[in-house]
């Protein structure tokens, strides 16, 4: 019952928002969004959740955070990577933390998602430059190296890649 009651207000204050002017003065004038791809990586998140909540009918800024929560499940199910979720979530939280800011009975329902994918943990490529490069065959022409150096160069691998 008191779900149904919040809800209820929620709905009650997204309609009195003109969510379509205060998106696009988000977009434009607000937040830390100075670069035109960043507006535009933003606006194509924004677009992909409104297209959702229209779905589902509902209003943008009255999601809830099970809605939320329903949303980014629906990302991740339609295969998006983990990245591309977690910035549309943050494309959307941004957003929500700006009209949180303009009309303060609204909540952001994006704020502690526990749906959001945790990000991968990636190794970094490391290339060695030329003075690396001459180190590391300095030391394949050590004495210690020497078998390992032959056994390489037999089967044209790696020293003659490297050179």
């Amino acid at each position: 019952m008191e779900q149904a009651a919040n809800q209820l207000k929620l709905d009650v204050t997204a309609a009195a928002i003109d969510y379509k002017k205060e998106r696009s003065t988000f977009l434009e004038k607000a937040g830390k969004i100075r670069s035109a791809k960043t507006r535009e990586t933003y606006q194509d998140a924004l677009d992909r959740f409104e297209h959702w909540c229209e779905v589902q009918g509902i209003l943008p800024a009255a999601v809830s955070d099970r809605k939320v929560e329903d949303f980014i499940a629906f990302l991740v199910s339609e295969g998006r990577s983990t990245g591309s979720v977690r910035l549309t979530i943050s494309a959307c939280s941004s957003l929500f933390t700006f009209l949180v800011g303009k009309y303060p009975h609204l909540t952001n329902p994006f704020v502690g998602t526990m749906g959001k994918p945790k990000l991968k943990r990636t190794r970094r490529i490391s290339i060695p430059d030329k003075w690396e490069l001459e180190g590391i065959l300095a030391e394949l022409r050590s004495s210690t190296w020497v078998a390992v150096l032959a056994m390489a160069e037999r089967d044209c691998v790696l020293v003659r890649c490297l050179v």
